[in-house]
C-alpha cells in the first residue's frame, strides 16, 4: 500500500513538473528590431590587420544607417605573436 502511494505521489509530482509546464512557458521568438542593425565579429586571434579592414567595412555598410549599430565580439581576440597587443587594444577601443 506505502509503495502504490508513494509511486502515484512521484507520478503526479512528475507530470505537475515536466508535463503540464511546457505549455506555459513560451519560448520568446528569436530576432532584432527592425531598427537594429547587428555585425558579429567571430574568431579574430590576432590579425589586427584583417580587424581593422573588418571595421571599415562596417563602418562603410553602416554609414547611412540612422538606426542603432551594434558590434559583437563572438571568439578568440588574440592568439599569438606580436600583433596580438595590437588587437586587444584595438578592442578595447572599440567597446
Amino acid at each position: 500500500m506505502f509503495v502504490k502511494k508513494l509511486k502515484d505521489m512521484l507520478k503526479n509530482l512528475i507530470t505537475r513538473l515536466f508535463l503540464h509546464q511546457e505549455a506555459a512557458i513560451k519560448t520568446p521568438e528569436p530576432g532584432l528590431p527592425d531598427e537594429q542593425r547587428l555585425y558579429c565579429i567571430g574568431d579574430i586571434h590576432g590579425r589586427y590587420d584583417l580587424l581593422q579592414a573588418l571595421h571599415a567595412l562596417i563602418l562603410e555598410d553602416s554609414k547611412h544607417y540612422s538606426h542603432p549599430v551594434t558590434v559583437v565580439y563572438i571568439g578568440d581576440y588574440i592568439d599569438r605573436g606580436l600583433p596580438a597587443a595590437s588587437t586587444n587594444n584595438a578592442y578595447d577601443y572599440s567597446m
